[in-house]
């Protein structure tokens, strides 16, 4: 749990859901002190103010060592499915963005190779419904569980295509970057995957061309691997609350 937190990585349900930090509710950390530090609470009631206990989800470590963190918890859904639905990238992009707009019941949505998924969750009745009332057609049904859980886990094929891997975050509305490579998008367009060869300068020069972000997250090159720039206040802002933390920076 505690690496779950610290890497910030949430699975596909996040938009629809939230992010792991959406679900921090408390923790207790060892800074770059020695000291030992409480934040939040147990219960949501607790959770009030300006929530320190958040920062830990995706400080990757640098600000403390987590030793306990309490978690907010949801039910699992009663039934899930999956359409499967065969059409180009662009359009898919215009579905994506439609869907998030009106179907309150999807929890996932994702493409790749010409195929668009949607994962719908809820009641047995509400989501056979969908079958019914959808408008999408031409459609294959399949069982949610295996396929969602491999994405999850980076083990569909795309994880294990060779190439450096990229992590890319820009608004779900973004067009296709024009980057050469291999795609996978999850987040319904939100998340995008990119296995290429292409410079370092082209991928961070298409995500802050559109707002995003760009992170080289798996590779064969010797670290340090490159990190994308953030804006002046921005890094003010970090470096203020490392040095609160981790005032000798202990935590790399």
């Amino acid at each position: 749990l505690g690496g779950i937190v610290a890497s910030g990585l949430s699975g596909p349900r996040r938009p629809f859901t939230g992010a792991v930090r959406d679900f921090v509710l408390g923790c207790k950390i060892i800074n770059g002190q020695g000291e030992v530090l409480t934040f939040g609470g147990q219960v949501m009631k607790n959770v009030a103010g300006y929530d320190v206990s958040r920062l830990m989800a995706g400080s990757e470590g640098t600000l403390g060592v987590i030793l306990e963190v309490s978690l907010k918890v949801l039910p699992a859904p009663k039934k899930e499915l999956t359409l499967n639905i065969a059409m180009p990238i662009e359009s898919a992009l215009v579905q994506m963005v439609a869907l998030r707009r009106h179907y309150l019941s999807i929890s996932a949505v994702a493409y790749e190779n010409g195929f668009l998924r949607v994962r719908y969750s809820g009641s047995k009745t509400g989501i056979l419904s969908v079958l019914d009332t959808s408008v999408i057609t031409d459609v294959d049904v399949e069982s949610s569980q295996n396929y969602w859980h491999a994405l999850k886990e980076q083990q569909v094929d795309f994880f294990h295509t060779k190439g450096d891997l990229w992590r890319i975050s820009v608004p779900p509305a973004t067009p296709v970057l024009s980057v050469p490579g291999h795609w996978f998008y999850d987040w319904a367009g939100g998340l995008r995957w990119l296995k290429t060869a292409a410079p370092v300068a082209a991928v961070f020069g298409a995500a802050t061309a559109h707002g995003g972000t760009a992170r080289l997250f798996r590779s064969s090159q010797q670290a340090p691997w490159p990190r994308q720039e953030v804006a002046l206040p921005l890094a003010r802002l970090n470096k203020r609350v490392k040095a609160a933390f981790d005032p000798s920076e202990l935590f790399v």
